[in-house]
């Protein structure tokens, strides 16, 4: 029991300087009209180290302190920041998050900055406490990592970017993001470099039957088909959202998706996000499903999958929610009419789902590859001992 309270001590300790985000902020909003932008970007950092150092001193100094345990407690701290500035723009709290939301991050006030902060409160707290236990108890973590990667790095991407190119100021606080645009690509290395990548392709005397497939199978096929419109319909968003005058493109830009156009340009990087990293993906799935017997490396696809998914889920939470916030302009919102209501509905869900049935048929191959290989070792053990004997 002792001990088992003493794994226990790091990761509440984490949880409880999370939680100080609320006094925190409380405290720094009564002050408000004393705190300039660079004042805002020094506490800021000064509650980061803060932080780090207490976190550093709860440690049990015989172990040794893994890298990715502080960045991931710090997240840790920046989604309950996220989590009360979401809740005080809805109204749920009030006089949390004004300060910040004047002089330090303005576009945050916009329905899509809303949304993924929403997701940072709620999703990526709850993977950054899993994976902190993890790491503290040396437990597996990776598959989560890299959904969480996907998912962190989509929801920067878009939100740094849009930023940049849109209507509000850029203050020095902007500045508080750096790190956390930065270490994820670390945590991607790791995971990467710890690949059981083993071969190139799958491993004939294991899968034999797999590679004598000249054509895939029903399943395969329409996943394939799937991953091919997907692809498609990500392609015509971003040239949709980037202003081209066909009929079909003017259609779907103005009685269709209106939010794919708004001044505040997030919609127009989330767009594009799609179609340079999430096509490419989805059209290399595709390729590989329908020729089977091509050699498919597929433990290196489930990884790229988990990435692909966790973007996706992160952006397709803020990007459909978003046309329907009152935050977001009226005439950028989602039409009321109940035919291009459900094209819209339907276009989303599609591009949500299909990473999604990838991911899964790609933990399904994986599976069988790994019994396969336990397979073939017992074979070839037992065929050994037969000659030896």
């Amino acid at each position: 029991r002792s001990q088992q309270a003493a794994s226990m001590h790091v990761p509440l300790l984490v949880l409880m300087c999370s939680v100080s985000a609320v006094p925190i902020s409380f405290i720094c909003n009564h002050f408000r009209s004393e705190l300039t932008e660079p004042v805002i970007l020094a506490i800021g950092v000064a509650v980061l180290s803060a932080i780090c150092f207490i976190i550093w001193l709860g440690m049990d100094k015989g172990k040794p302190i893994e890298p990715l345990y502080f960045p991931f407690a710090l997240g840790c701290f920046g989604c309950a920041i996220d989590m009360v500035i979401s809740m005080d723009m809805d109204g749920f709290v009030d006089g949390f998050a004004d300060f910040y939301l004047e002089k330090g991050e303005s576009y945050l006030k916009t329905s899509h900055g809303l949304y993924i902060n929403y997701w940072d409160g709620v999703v990526h707290y709850a993977q950054y406490l899993y994976m902190v236990t993890a790491i503290y108890w040396n437990g597996e973590y990776r598959h989560t990592s890299l959904y969480w990667f996907g998912s962190m790095m989509n929801s920067i991407i878009v939100l740094l970017c849009g930023a940049a190119c849109g209507p509000h100021q850029l203050r020095p606080a902007l500045l508080l993001n750096v790190p956390f645009a930065l270490y994820p690509l670390y945590v991607l290395h790791r995971a990467l470099r710890t690949a059981d990548w083993s071969d190139t392709g799958l491993r004939p005397a294991c899968l034999a039957g797999l590679r004598a497939r000249r054509f895939p199978g029903l399943a395969d096929a329409c996943l394939a088909l799937a991953c091919i419109a997907t692809a498609c319909i990500c392609l015509l968003r971003a040239v949709v959202a980037v202003g081209c005058n066909h009929p079909v493109c003017r259609y779907l830009a103005v009685d269709v998706d209106p939010y794919s156009g708004d001044a505040e340009r997030f919609p127009l990087f989330q767009l594009l996000t799609y179609a340079y990293f999430l096509a490419p993906f989805l059209l290399a799935v595709a390729r590989a499903l329908l020729a089977p017997a091509t050699g498919l490396n597929i433990r290196a696809l489930l990884d790229w999958s988990l990435v692909a998914a966790g973007a996706v889920a992160q952006g397709q939470f803020s990007y459909t929610l978003a046309p329907f916030h009152l935050r977001t302009p009226f005439a950028r919102r989602v039409p009321s009419q109940a035919g291009p209501r459900a094209i819209f509905l339907a276009i989303n869900l599609c591009v949500a789902l299909v990473p999604h049935l990838v991911l899964l048929r790609l933990r399904r191959l994986s599976k069988d590859l790994s019994v396969s290989d336990e397979a073939a070792t017992t074979l070839r053990t037992s065929d050994s001992r037969k000659k030896d004997n």
